[in-house]
């Protein structure tokens, strides 16, 4: 019999529902990176096997969390393509937006903005999109300066 261990080989059978939760995350692992690494055609291919678009990772982020943390905007076309709930928050409170904000990827943002992302919505710290994704980090454009 075969086992669950030719994860990396391809998507050609469907995400068995019965994965055990580690297969389940090693299985959500996988497909994050290919998409941190903007392997699109093997997200695509997740996807199209019964990968959920809106699959949580231990943090609560999802395929466009990563998009909007790297600053890929075809991979966050194709999440949003797929249905992705822009505006999810993760266990922090944060969403993709604050992400593309935190790490300086204003266009992404702009494109979220565009597509429905809602800019109003504050994370579990209180903070904006525009004042970060926890109390102790700042924004880019507010780093601290030296006496």
């Amino acid at each position: 019999g075969g086992g669950a261990s030719g994860l990396s080989s391809g998507f050609k059978t469907l995400v068995p529902l019965e994965l055990s939760l580690g297969e389940r995350a090693e299985y959500r692992s996988q497909v994050f990176s290919f998409c941190r690494h903007k392997r699109l055609r093997e997200v695509e291919a997740a996807l199209d096997n019964g990968f959920p678009i809106d699959e949580q990772d231990e943090n609560g982020n999802t395929l466009l969390f990563v998009a909007a943390q790297n600053g890929l905007r075809q991979a966050a076309k194709l999440c949003l393509r797929r249905g992705a709930h822009v505006n999810l928050q993760n266990l922090r409170g944060n969403t993709p937006l604050h992400y593309c904000f935190a790490y300086g990827h204003s266009g992404l943002a702009a494109y979220l903005i565009e597509k429905g992302a809602d800019d109003s919505i504050l994370n579990s710290d209180g903070l904006s999109v525009y004042e970060g994704t926890a109390k102790n980090s700042r924004p880019a454009s507010q780093s601290p300066t030296s006496c």
